[in-house]
């Protein structure tokens, strides 16, 4: 009779909690500013230039001393590019001229073994590395040279990307749990002092882990609008602002689709992150906010990897699609690059030597004039695109 009595009561707790749960999620979203999207606002598949005024292309510099292998990212900071690729890390000048190899793959004390991500300064005009099975990071000056380093906790040794917060703080962002590295967090805020680094946890990681690989579930987490740092939780619709060195939950982006909650997460942890992708688009379950960009007049959120919300803190649109004529051909607007200087766009000089004639008949004069110059086997060329300002008007 007890043990009868011992499992109703168990039943009738574990519903309070649920219902409890269910409550405090509905009122943390009843606080949050909502981002509704008018169905005006959804305009499908356009041509890129509806969305800008132009694009700048800037051909990387070929020679003996700088070809580039598969480029992995590109950013531009204070009038140079710094561009990964499967060896290394290079600075360009803003005309594309070699500038330097930033560091040196090694085992010496200002070399690194593993380049994981890397970040730029602009304010100490440093571009810095993160190893995390040094547990480092490497800070070097735009030419190249070794400044200094900075130790990395063995908890936090985990790191996918980096965002500088430009007043010695660095909002980091991690993998969620996986068999091979688990880090109970998904960000974390990390402060430099000398060249040690103090570390707060911002935002737990939800329940569900991402395999054996070590795969970020968002493209590009984190961005810089309009003096506040914005960043973006794994299967999530909201959109967090960091305060006073708290994360802080603003806007609950309307994205369509059914956002997964704490119940579905929990009932799927042990999939991994490609089985968990597959049952969310059986059952019609949104994949939230997947990347977010910005630029001075625009922040860009990545809506379940489809269409991209382009928004400016009043009016918004989304755009599934944009066709670039000069290229002929149709892309993601978020995640090929050319957005934001945190992710410049790269073409492969040997597409651009495939389509030379066309480009010199029908495409942009600028980039024709670079596809005369362009060999199959050179350098990427970088692009960025200059959004209109008036976009909503």
């Amino acid at each position: 009779m007890f043990a009868k009595y011992a499992f109703t009561i168990c039943l009738v707790l574990l519903v309070m909690v649920e219902l409890f749960s269910s409550c405090q999620h509905t009122q943390h979203n009843e606080v949050l500013q909502t981002v509704t999207i008018p169905e005006s606002a959804h305009r499908g598949k356009v041509n890129v230039f509806d969305l800008v005024d132009s694009i700048s292309y800037v051909p990387l510099e070929t020679s003996d001393r700088i070809l580039l292998g598969d480029v992995m990212g590109v950013k531009q900071a204070a009038g140079y590019y710094f561009v990964q690729d499967s060896r290394g890390l290079y600075a360009f000048d803003a005309a594309g001229r070699f500038v330097a190899e930033i560091g040196h793959r090694g085992i010496a004390p200002e070399e690194y073994i593993n380049l994981d991500c890397f970040y730029v300064d602009a304010f100490k005009r440093l571009v810095c590395i993160v190893s995390n099975y040094q547990r480092k990071i490497l800070r070097y000056t735009f030419q190249g040279t070794f400044h200094s380093a900075l130790t990395l906790s063995k908890k936090y040794a985990n790191i996918v990307s980096v965002l500088s917060c430009g007043d010695d703080s660095l909002l980091v962002h991690f993998p969620l749990p996986n068999e091979a590295v688990g880090t109970g967090c998904e960000y974390a805020l990390l402060t430099v002092h000398g060249s040690e680094l103090a570390d707060k946890e911002l935002l737990d990681a939800p329940s569900v882990h991402s395999g054996v690989a070590r795969h970020p579930f968002s493209y590009y987490p984190m961005a810089s609008f309009r003096g506040k740092t914005y960043f973006i939780p794994a299967f999530s619709n909201r959109l967090y602002t960091l305060e006073s060195d708290v994360a802080k939950a603003a806007y609950a982006v309307d994205v369509p689709g059914l956002a997964p909650d704490e119940r579905f997460l929990r009932r799927h942890k042990d999939l991994d992150f490609f089985q968990l992708r597959d049952v969310m688009r059986t059952e019609g379950v949104s994949m939230g906010i997947t990347a977010i960009e910005a630029t001075e007049h625009y922040l860009f959120m990545s809506l379940n990897n489809e269409e991209t919300l382009i928004w400016d803190e009043e009016k918004c649109m989304t755009v599934a699609a944009v066709y670039n004529p000069s290229l002929d051909t149709w892309a993601n607007l978020l995640l090929t690059g050319g957005v934001s200087n945190e992710h410049v766009g790269a073409i492969q000089a040997d597409f651009l030597n495939a389509n030379k004639e066309r480009l010199m008949k029908d495409g942009d004069e600028r980039l024709a004039a670079i596809a005369r110059q362009v060999k199959e086997d050179d350098n990427p060329v970088l692009f960025r695109y200059h959004f209109k300002r008036s976009l909503f008007d």
